[in-house]
This record gives C-alpha cells, structure tokens and sequence, in this order.
C-alpha cells in the first residue's frame, strides 16, 4: 500500500479565518489533525531505551497509552515510565500494568509537561520496571498535534 508523507502541520476544516458571526459559512473551523507514534518496550527494558520515534518540535502531547501486545507475566508490579533521554518518565512517571492489563491510560507526569514538548524534537524513552515478570511486551502509543508552540 502506498503512503502519503506531509511536512506538517496537518489542518483540516475549510473557512479558515472568521469574517463574520454565521457558523458554517463565514465562522472559522480549521482545526489540528492528532497524529500518533509508537515503539514497543520489554519487560526487560529496565534502563531507559528509545522506542524508536520522534515527536516533532513545539508538539502538544494529547494522549499517552498502552496497548499490552505480550502478559507481564508473574508480576502484579510492572511499571513503565515515558519521557526523553536525560529524562525517563519526563511525560508519564511510573505507570501500574497489571499481569492481566491489555491497556493502561495514562496521565501526565507534572502539570505542563504535555502541553509543549519544547522547541526541539524530542526522541521518546520508556523503561520498565518489573520485579518478577518473566514476560511482557506493551506498544506505547503518543497521540500529539504538531507545532501548537503554546509554551
């Protein structure tokens, strides 16, 4: 299947600036298009490693999940961080996946922290900490708009 690539930022809508007061004819509706990456990280990933993708500059991160791909198996303790490379759980401290999780939601690690990633584009890290478990692998999945700039 073939591909299409866009430099970005992706918009859709089509009035794109406001010129008056009528919804849908002359009030503007150009909104952000969310795109999303992911990388895989194991159960054995225990010190920070990258998971292979890179969020553009001035992103706003709306949404960070899980998607269990493998059991954690023989632990009831797995956690996982996401952040950068000087900074592990710079975007979602120490997440709980339970040995039956298939999906964890996660929240931002500080007030802040998802709302601009920064002027430079950022290489997303996860570690895991798993105590006992023998097994487990989790898609992390990072949904963004590109080049808000709202810092």
């Amino acid at each position: 299947m073939a591909t299409t690539t866009f430099t970005g930022p992706v918009k859709s809508g089509n009035i794109l600036s406001s010129t008056g007061t009528t919804v849908g004819t002359n009030v503007k509706n150009v909104g952000d298009i969310v795109l999303a990456q992911s990388g895989t990280i194991n159960y054995d990933d225990t010190s920070a490693t990258s998971l292979g993708f890179t969020i553009p500059a001035n992103s706003q991160i709306v949404g960070i999940e899980y998607h269990v791909e493998t059991l954690f198996a023989s632990s009831s303790t797995t956690t996982i961080a996401v952040g950068i490379s000087t900074d592990a759980d710079n975007y979602v401290a120490a997440s709980n996946v339970t040995a039956t999780a298939t999906s964890v939601d996660c929240e931002p690690a500080a007030a802040g922290r998802w709302t601009d990633i920064g002027s430079s584009d950022q290489t997303v890290y996860g570690i895991a900490v798993t105590n006992s478990a023998t097994a487990g692998v989790a898609r992390v999945v990072v949904n963004y708009l590109q080049a808000r700039d709202l810092s």
